[in-house]
């Protein structure tokens, strides 16, 4: 039997990627260009993600679905900065430099999926996939973080 789950971007206390990158810049206090970026994220906390896989695993609802995976909640990547630097209890440098500047510079240095996955908004509504797996209550973006902060 298949169940299929699409997670929106995974973060955790082994977190890869854009996010590794993200927390390094901020725990060296980088200035980052990030000040006007006010985009809608949908992130997933890796607790979430895996008690999505074993609630899938057992239950009968799901059999054939696709499941959108996501937090409840989204985040700016300019709130998603401030609160990883607010964990860290670092300061974080939010320059205001306009969306456009940033992917045009980060097309001319090949980085510009990377500037465009932290520009761009990208919602998931987990509401039906909550609903198939009968869950009612996930960690919360917060309270994600902080575990990812304190865990590293």
């Amino acid at each position: 039997e298949l169940v299929i789950i699409r997670p929106a971007s995974v973060y955790g206390p082994s977190a890869r990627g854009n996010f590794s990158s993200l927390m390094k810049a901020i725990r060296n206090k980088i200035p980052l260009t990030l000040g006007l970026i006010d985009n809608q994220r949908s992130l997933l906390d890796i607790e979430n993600l895996s008690r999505i896989i074993l609630e899938s695993i057992t239950s009968k609802e799901a059999v054939g679905k696709i499941l959108l995976a996501a937090d409840d909640e989204y985040i700016s990547t300019k709130e998603l900065v401030r609160l990883i630097a607010k964990e860290m209890k670092v300061k974080c440098y939010l320059l205001p430099v306009p969306v456009w500047l940033l992917i045009s510079v980060a097309k001319i240095l090949g980085k510009k999926q990377m500037i465009k996955s932290l520009t761009a908004s990208l919602k998931v509504d987990n509401s039906e996939t909550k609903k198939i797996l009968n869950i009612e209550h996930f960690l919360t973006v917060k309270e994600g973080i902080k575990k990812m902060v304190k865990d590293r």
